[in-house]
């Protein structure tokens, strides 16, 4: 984007510029300047949405994360007490 900003720059001021030497190709200029404003106006507009939607993603991201973190953190004790009761119930059968 940086390098579109840039270029974009440069043609603005090139169009200043041929606006004082060619005043008889100005509506034409002018056209063809309001053009390229309008699809760089575009592409600033589709990137800020793109990068607000990469953060909602984001955010979703962590908050699934948290909430596996927190599933397997609260089931621990259920998995550790069934091992316990299944290792206790085959030191039973062995010696059967």
């Amino acid at each position: 984007m940086a390098a579109l900003s840039i270029q974009v720059d440069k043609t603005t001021t090139m169009y200043q510029t041929l606006l004082v030497e060619f005043p008889d190709a100005a509506d034409h200029m002018t056209a063809k300047h309001d053009e390229l404003m309008a699809e760089w106006n575009s592409l600033l507009a589709k990137a800020e949405l793109r990068r607000h939607r990469l953060q909602q993603a984001e955010s979703v991201q962590l908050y699934f994360d948290d909430y596996r973190g927190l599933w397997y953190e609260s089931f621990r004790p259920f998995s550790t007490a069934s091992r316990n009761n299944l290792n206790r119930i085959d030191t039973s059968n062995d010696g059967a």
